[in-house]
């Protein structure tokens, strides 16, 4: 209602023929925008021809004072966080396994010699990472939203006898 044509305002009713939400509408756009970087991001970046399939997503809500344990993600080889709320508080991310037991500490600091990383978001920001990555949500000062989610590869793929062949779900629901 409300359109306004030939500087008249003049009512039109709008019909939504599967009966869909405004809601469910913002839900499928950012879940396929979600969708649609991750496996341009797979395939041009990391140069992996399989797709990903999004497994599970679920948002998160940190308070004042609050914080989470370091944790990695189970089942799945892709995971990352949209960052849509006002304030964010620091990630960190550690590598709890360096591959050796010697405890050498480097002159300087870098991403080839570090097994801490530490990052600010921002509003807007999708951050991808290996699911067995270990990170946490620092202290916040202010209430801190997000939303994680986590990917599987599908298609054919590895060598000889390990070869497997997970197939894609292609639905949505309306």
């Amino acid at each position: 209602k409300g359109i306004v044509e030939n500087g008249h305002e003049k009512e039109e009713e709008i019909n939504i023929q599967q009966g869909i939400s405004i809601e469910k509408c913002v839900d499928l756009l950012l879940k396929d925008n979600i969708i649609n970087v991750c496996n341009d991001y797979w395939l041009n970046t990391l140069r992996y021809n399989t797709k990903l399939q999004l497994t599970a997503s679920w948002f998160t809500s940190v308070t004042k004072g609050q914080s989470t344990d370091w944790h990695k993600h189970a089942n799945s080889i892709l995971s990352g966080i949209f960052y849509f709320g006002d304030h964010f508080s620091k990630l960190s991310y550690r590598n709890f396994d360096k591959g050796h037991s010697y405890d050498i500490e480097p002159i300087e600091h870098n991403i080839y010699n570090s097994d801490n990383w530490h990052m600010t978001p921002s509003k807007g920001l999708i951050t991808l990472f290996p699911s067995e990555v270990y990170h946490r949500i620092q202290d916040t000062d202010l209430k801190r939203t997000s939303l994680a989610f986590n990917f599987i590869p599908t298609g054919t793929y590895g060598p000889g006898d390990s070869v497997v062949s997970i197939k894609t779900e292609e639905h949505h629901e309306y």
